[in-house]
């Protein structure tokens, strides 16, 4: 396999991490980002095998650095792109001893947003220039995502997918059903890309939680193959389920 240039967006912890190493593990040349300092440093140390850039998709100077060094690097075109970056400010966990009726609801609107919309809208909007928008073999872009993000699943007849989402999460999963909205736009204004979201399931991650099924390496596997595989265009422009079937927006 020919090797690709991928960046990941919140590569430090998660699913991004498992992205990130498995990619760097099968020869490809990762560039592994994250706004954290100590983790930063950490996937450094442990990871010699990939690029690690600070990178907050909120910060329009992390991403005025980030060009430099890719400009100084003299860095070929980015093959993929894999929007990960998120915040879920609304588990329990990160409101100790505090209802979720006394929640600050705009505070934790603004941040949502401004971290899982906005800054996938931002990381495609400066880095597409640095990618193959044509040819034979145009980059990817893929936006990581999940049932939460899915407005068919918050409305589904079926109670059992209903009630698995709770009812605490109004401002992710505002994010993520806007992300999806922007991914379909986004395909549509670039038909000769590969653009689709992917639903990696329920993954324990700082956002899934210690209950989910899957394990954060497992839940990778199914973002590795669309960045880097010669699969998936039929798919472009859709919500795609970690079997490979499409997901309801």
């Amino acid at each position: 396999m020919k090797q690709k240039v991928v960046l990941v967006t919140g590569a430090t912890r998660g699913i991004g991490r498992e992205v990130a190493i498995k990619l760097a593990a099968l020869g490809h040349h990762v560039i592994a980002t994250g706004r954290r300092s100590i983790r930063l440093d950490q996937l450094r140390e442990e990871r010699r095998d990939m690029e690690v850039r600070a990178l907050d998709v909120t910060s329009e100077s992390d991403f005025f650095e980030l060009e430099g060094a890719l400009r100084r690097d003299a860095m070929p075109e980015i093959d993929a792109l894999y929007v990960n970056a998120a915040i879920h400010n609304e588990h329990p966990c990160d409101h100790d001893d505090v209802r979720y009726a006394e929640w600050d609801q705009v505070k934790i609107a603004e941040r949502t947003m401004a971290v899982n919309y906005l800054g996938a809208v931002r990381t495609i909007e400066v880095l597409k220039s640095y990618m193959n928008m044509s040819g034979e073999q145009p980059s990817r872009f893929l936006f990581a995502n999940g049932l939460l993000g899915s407005f068919a699943a918050h409305t589904s007849s079926e109670a059992r997918i209903r009630d698995s989402l709770t009812i605490e999460h109004p401002h992710y999963s505002a994010s993520k059903v806007a992300l999806n909205m922007y991914m379909l736009h986004l395909a549509r204004q670039h038909p000769e890309m590969f653009v689709a979201s992917l639903n990696l399931g329920w993954v324990k991650t700082a956002i899934g939680g210690p209950d989910a099924v899957l394990t954060p390496e497992r839940a990778a596997d199914h973002a590795v193959k669309y960045l880097v595989d010669p699969l998936g265009e039929a798919l472009s422009g859709q919500f795609i389920s970690r079997y490979g079937k499409l997901a309801e927006f």
